[in-house]
């Protein structure tokens, strides 16, 4: 909570300590995300754990968070914030909070996984309902995650695929802020979209 504190008075300045780039494709099936190295044409690691081991990362999650949040999955208590400017557009925003019991976000941390409640706020379309810009925000993790915080940002944009528009995250935010006051920070960006298609035979 000191941490957080700070950061939010302005007085908190962070300085560049390491930077590093990974290519990896991406398959969105469901509500799960399936990874694999760049170009290799085939899912077979389920997430990117077996890939990368090493290091404070995140992919953002694709799929999953906001499946919960918009599904009915997690009971999701919103309230309209009004509207406002934003990037030369005016938006519509809207806060939300999810409690610990009411929440499916898991937070793994090496072998430790805990469930944790979030809040966050949403900016959308006035005239179109579409999402701009979602932003979940973690509360209250425990000390033995080695984890304060952790915001994840996804900024929304139009994507054709195959002939067809679909609004899709065009880039994902993670920030990770430790007890030392440290911050890692994920920018996952996509690109190269494209539509796969899989056929399954059953022998009987």
């Amino acid at each position: 909570d000191d941490v957080a504190a700070q950061q939010k008075s302005g007085h908190w300045r962070l300085h560049l300590a390491n930077s590093d780039v990974v290519r990896a494709d991406v398959l969105i099936g469901g509500v799960n995300d399936v990874y694999t190295w760049a170009g290799e044409n085939r899912f077979d690691d389920p997430d990117l754990e077996s890939i990368l081991t090493y290091g404070s990362w995140s992919t953002g999650d694709l799929a999953g968070m906001p499946h919960m949040i918009f599904s009915g999955q997690d009971h999701v208590d919103f309230a309209y914030d009004g509207d406002k400017m934003q990037g030369g557009r005016l938006v519509s925003e809207f806060e939300f909070h999810v409690n610990v019991a009411d929440s499916h976000y898991r937070f793994k941390a090496s072998s430790l996984e805990v469930r944790t409640a979030y809040d966050g706020r949403l900016l959308a379309d006035p005239e179109t309902g579409e999402l701009v810009q979602l932003m979940i925000r973690s509360i209250g993790l425990p000390a033995n995650t080695g984890t304060c915080e952790v915001t994840r940002t996804f900024d929304y944009a139009k994507v054709a695929i195959g002939g067809e528009e679909f609004l899709l995250p065009a880039q994902i935010q993670v920030r990770f802020t430790n007890p030392e006051g440290n911050e890692f920070d994920n920018r996952v960006t996509y690109s190269h979209f494209r539509r796969t298609e899989q056929q399954s035979e059953v022998a009987v």
